[in-house]
């Protein structure tokens, strides 16, 4: 995640206008890479800590998307349907593993609402190319089966697919908004 908030950092200090959006951007991956360190250290141990980073990561999300919002915001009945369908699957996972959280039914809700809802500000923000909400799909998906894993379900070798979906939608979140805003910039600096 650090050399992605680097080159997040870099390329949008190259754009005009995205002074705002490259400190979100890697703010948000080094906070996910600190939640990384955490898990990495002991899972046990630090799984709270490593809980409240990712919060912090998808609140920052959040912000960055909801900044590509557009205006007047309209959203499309796709963009309302596929939100509904996000909202409704995190409902639906919180009130699954609810009765296993135990102590952690507050933070575990706290975290559900964040990923939920930056989730649904990558569908709400339209962007031209499915690379950031899909990313933000895999993330969702990764964190599912960390949660699953850890608090219902035994599956064999589930690391074989956590991590993998993990960086390949923190990879499509980066790249695909990296894409997004340059792409713009330079569409605009074509026609200006």
């Amino acid at each position: 995640m650090a050399p992605l908030a680097l080159l997040g950092f870099r390329v949008l200090g190259r754009v005009d206008g995205e002074t705002p959006n490259r400190w979100l951007l890697a703010a948000a991956l080094l906070l996910s890479c600190a939640g990384d360190v955490f898990l990495h250290l002991s899972f046990r141990h630090y799984f709270v800590h490593a809980l409240a980073a990712f919060l912090f990561a998808h609140v920052t999300y959040v912000v960055l998307f909801a900044r590509s919002w557009p205006c007047p915001f309209r959203p499309t009945a796709g963009q309302i349907a596929s939100s509904v369908l996000v909202v409704a699957y995190g409902v639906l996972m919180y009130a699954w593993l609810w009765t296993e959280l135990g102590r952690l039914a507050g933070p575990g809700l706290a975290y559900a609402a964040a990923i939920t809802a930056m989730v649904v500000s990558t569908i709400l923000a339209g962007f031209s190319r499915p690379f950031v909400w899909i990313g933000a799909l895999l993330f969702l998906f990764s964190d599912s089966l960390i949660a699953a894993g850890r608090f219902t379900l035994t599956v064999p070798l589930i690391g074989l697919l956590i991590w993998p979906t993990y960086y390949l939608g923190q990879y499509g979140i980066a790249i695909g908004f990296l894409r997004e805003r340059a792409g713009a910039d330079r569409a605009a600096s074509l026609s200006g």
